[in-house]
């Protein structure tokens, strides 16, 4: 390649980058312009005789939506730890976590047959 060659190109890809820069700020200023030129104006004249250009706007009826996302974790209003009298093995649950339960609801079971074995052997003492 020769050297204007070189140059050539390397003031062709100057010049596109410039154009890419300018374009948005072209294209912007010329939008206004042309919305500008399309507002209808009013001519209003003012006790001093001097001719006053008012710009307007038609406004449309639009719904606006406000919308607010938010993440985070849910933390229940109550919680209640549940002890028992003798220790054994649950063998069946009565409620699903969430749920609202009554005093006096039956929650859980306990294995208690060794308890009822104990029960069955125990004699009342004499006195």
């Amino acid at each position: 390649m020769t050297k204007k060659a070189k140059w050539g190109v390397t003031i062709a890809i100057c010049l596109l980058i410039v154009g890419m820069i300018a374009y948005p700020h072209l294209k912007n200023h010329y939008l206004a312009s042309q919305d500008a030129a399309n507002v209808p104006s009013a001519t209003v004249y003012s006790p001093n005789r001097q001719i006053l250009n008012i710009n307007a706007e038609v406004l449309k009826p639009q719904s606006l939506t406000d919308r607010i996302v938010s993440t985070g974790t849910l933390i229940p209003d109550e919680e209640v730890d549940l002890s028992f009298e003798s220790s054994g093995k649950i063998v069946a649950i009565y409620f699903t976590e969430g749920t609202q339960v009554k005093e006096g609801d039956l929650l859980a079971k306990i294995n208690d047959k060794p308890l009822q074995a104990q029960l069955k052997n125990w004699k009342p003492r004499s006195r």
